[in-house]
């Protein structure tokens, strides 16, 4: 996608991301670069705690970690990333077992197309 805002379809909204550096700019780039790092560090640890908590059933760990990493989506301008955290979140809180592998694995394919542009932004940037 390039410089370009994100349509929304997925991935990162590239104008989030300009509002945060902006709102960030006396700390420099490097403050979002980082924030970027940990976010992807941190989302690769969550995705591999929920998946080891579907696997044994235990849906308060699951959304523990869909909830945390909505918040953190949010923060990037991951939209859809945010949204399918929100219903993985509700599907464990409510006992939606049959839904959780469904939503999860939906969640772990947007979390990469999110990394993908988030490395594509690193490397304008670079």
């Amino acid at each position: 996608m390039g410089a370009e805002e994100s349509s929304g379809a997925g991935g990162v909204d590239l104008s989030v991301l300009a509002r945060l550096r902006e709102s960030l700019r006396e700390h420099g780039d490097d403050v979002v670069q980082e924030l970027l790092g940990v976010f992807e560090n941190e989302g690769v640890k969550r995705l591999a705690a929920m998946d080891r908590a579907l696997l044994s059933g235990d849906v308060s760990t699951v959304q523990l970690y869909a909830h945390t990493l909505r918040g953190s989506a949010q923060l990037i301008g991951a939209h859809r990333l945010a949204g399918l955290s929100a219903r993985l979140e509700d599907a464990a809180r409510d006992g939606e077992v049959e839904d959780l592998g469904v939503l999860f694995a939906d969640l772990r394919d947007e979390y990469q197309a999110v990394a993908r542009d988030l490395e594509l932004e690193r490397r304008g940037r670079a």
